[in-house]
């Protein structure tokens, strides 16, 4: 019961304090005071599809397994009923499949989809920029910045670097004031990558540094799961944190060589709840994930969990062609416990590729009106 309390005075606190920061009144103290030149220090490992950069031109956006057909009207005008959906086009992740984009209507395209969400979501929203939102925002801001300001004429090059130093200005002040955990720690991600994105910042790496690992301390268990017990928050963390450590490894490789030893006890845990079919378990708010952005993510450690034992509160058993992954039904903290499952006796199994058996039921996101159900035990 204590704890409990300590965890609403808690995020009783922090919300008023995030509420006074951003009040109309003095939010003016952190909106556009960057207009600092930005380079794209960031990596990108994750694969493009040319296909995708043809449909979205085509007005159709297939986002978090959901196509949207928006009529040729650009896509944030559209109303969805889709939080997933929502997410992974306000974090503009799908900028990545732009990369390698040779037409020049196609990298236009990518860079008027910028501009008309600056236009539309630009100025400071409680939704939108919500801090692990924003954070991934700015993190493939920063990973295809180039791609955004080439060819753009110099009045939309100061307009995009300015909306994104406001941004990162709204990450620095919100950050250490997130209700969520997780958001604090997206963040604090996206706060390294800044410094190693901005010269007049680059001074400031080891000491964000510094604090990125005393929040993966704190939340990450020694099996290297996230607290949450998600794999899906597992997995879009990895994406964030293997960027940082192979952008670290340009100039500061003894940080690279740190991180990358706490990121292969990450790798083996998000290995460890991954099924033959090639997803996670639905455990914990974890619903399908793209296939090729896990494959991506495990390209990037040889660190390998398949055997039998307990992971985090799951047990493991494993025999040839078959994998059953059980949760034990660990509560997590409650810091963590939003989008937790009922989980005691819940089970996937799989042999080869195919799912013979689960228990644990698809995300609550798929099924947002049914979301109680998922907090009662099997």
């Amino acid at each position: 019961m204590l704890d409990v309390l300590r965890f609403l005075a808690r995020r009783v606190g922090l919300s008023v304090a995030d509420y006074a920061s951003t009040m109309p009144l003095t939010r003016w103290t952190w909106t556009g005071l960057s207009n600092d030149k930005f380079t794209t220090a960031l990596t990108e490992f994750r694969p493009t599809d040319r296909e995708t950069v043809r449909e979205m031109m085509a007005g159709r956006y297939l986002l978090a397994s959901k196509l949207v057909d928006t009529g040729g009207v650009s896509p944030f005008q559209v109303e969805i009923d889709h939080a997933p959906w929502r997410h992974e086009l306000q974090s503009f992740s799908w900028l990545r499949h732009f990369r390698d984009a040779r037409d020049e209507g196609e990298r236009r395209f990518a860079r008027t989809l910028a501009l008309d969400w600056i236009g539309r979501d630009g100025r400071f929203d409680r939704d939108t920029w919500a801090p692990a939102l924003c954070a991934q925002r700015v993190m493939n801001w920063l990973r295809h910045f180039g791609l955004l300001i080439e060819a753009a004429s110099p009045v939309q090059e100061s307009l995009i670097s300015k909306v994104l130093g406001t941004q990162i200005q709204s990450l620095k002040l919100r950050g250490p004031l997130a209700v969520g955990q997780v958001e604090a720690l997206y963040a604090a991600t996206a706060l390294v990558g800044v410094a190693l994105c901005d010269e007049n910042e680059n001074k400031d790496v080891e000491r964000r540094f510094r604090w990125l690992m005393r929040l993966l301390d704190r939340q990450i268990d020694a099996d290297g799961l996230h607290l949450s017990r998600s794999g899906q928050v597992q997995l879009y963390l990895l994406v964030e944190l293997v960027t940082i450590k192979q952008s670290l490894g340009r100039d500061h490789r003894d940080l690279a060589n740190e991180l990358g030893e706490r990121l292969e006890i990450i790798h083996r845990a998000l290995d460890a709840l991954t099924l033959g079919t090639g997803e996670p378990a639905f455990f914990n708010g974890t619903g399908q994930v793209p296939h090729d952005l896990l494959i991506a993510v495990q390209a990037q450690s040889s660190a390998r969990k398949r055997e039998s034992g307990s992971v985090g509160g799951y047990g493991l058993l494993i025999s040839g062609l078959s994998i059953v992954i059980a949760d034990s039904g660990v509560v997590p903290p409650p810091d963590f416990a939003d989008e937790a499952h009922a989980g005691a006796l819940g089970f996937e199994f799989s042999h080869g590729s195919e799912l013979v058996f689960g228990s644990c039921g698809p995300a609550p996101a798929e099924l947002p009106g049914s979301r109680p159900l998922f907090r009662q035990g099997i």
